[in-house]
């Protein structure tokens, strides 16, 4: 992901982006934060409901993965969060969704459709009569597109799949022990240890939206365009645009210079 500074009151704040699901129209989630949840959130496949499966793995591919969710009565979703995704509703039911807005019953007809840039978390029920199921479309970023995906590329890739998912673990596991983080005039981190506390910085809650419109590789140098939406404990979001250079070593980040700029 990108990790971003911003100036705010004097002192810096890094903040991440993130990823997303069931966002309908009648779904429509509005601009609150997720809390802070360690460890982080599971995915929709990941996700089950007392300790079974709810979604299971239809295709995968670099574009693309396809799931299909079955919620029969009294069986639900426990929290996680979506990435971008397209939703259809093969079989219709009445839910109750939980998020950071309340809660809410929605009743989704069979045939009809939804789509999300992602959602920080959310924990839905069928509390209908009868079995609702939903096919979710998950694209993959522009970067992930393609089977010649370079090692560089791919250490990119899981980076920013590491912040979406406040995986502290395999964001480090992508940086060299030397790494340096700069934000041109504003910040520079050196080592690990000191990159690790910027993470999750003060005020944020973690698993960020990001979305990579472009990733171009040069030598060893990778480039990632794109957005982020961070959410903040206060129930607020701080939108970024970003522009983030890696130089590579072996495969794993060395260097990363973060250009960026705050949009409303």
């Amino acid at each position: 992901m990108v990790l971003v500074v911003i100036v705010l009151g004097g002192g810096y704040c890094h903040a991440q982006a993130p990823a997303a699901p069931f966002d309908t129209l009648p779904l429509r989630h509005s601009a609150r934060a997720a809390p802070v949840v360690d460890p982080p959130l599971p995915d929709a496949l990941e996700a089950g409901w007392k300790g079974k499966s709810v979604c299971e793995m239809l295709h995968e591919d670099p574009e693309q993965r396809i799931l299909r969710c079955t919620f029969p009565p009294a069986v639900g979703h426990e929290r996680h969060f979506h990435r971008r995704h397209f939703g259809y509703v093969l079989a219709g039911g009445r839910m109750r969704v939980t998020d950071a807005d309340g809660v809410r019953e929605v009743v989704l007809a069979t045939g009809s459709d939804f789509s999300s840039e992602g959602v920080a978390w959310h924990e839905v029920l069928n509390v209908g009569e009868s079995t609702a199921v939903f096919l979710m479309v998950e694209p993959r970023s522009p970067s992930a597109q393609g089977t010649q995906m370079t090692p560089n590329k791919r250490a990119v890739e899981a980076y920013m799949e590491g912040f979406r998912k406040t995986d502290r673990p395999q964001i480090l596991s992508c940086l060299t022990d030397d790494v340096e983080w700069v934000l041109p005039g504003a910040f520079h981190v050196r080592g690990k240890d000191e990159f690790a506390k910027h993470i999750v910085d003060e005020g944020f809650a973690g698993q960020p939206q990001i979305t990579v419109s472009r990733l171009i590789e040069e030598g060893d140098v990778v480039v990632a365009e794109g957005s982020v939406r961070a959410p903040k404990q206060d129930g607020t979001f701080l939108n970024l645009v970003f522009c983030d250079v890696f130089d590579m070593r072996d495969g794993k980040i060395w260097r990363l210079v973060s250009y960026l700029m705050e949009t409303k």
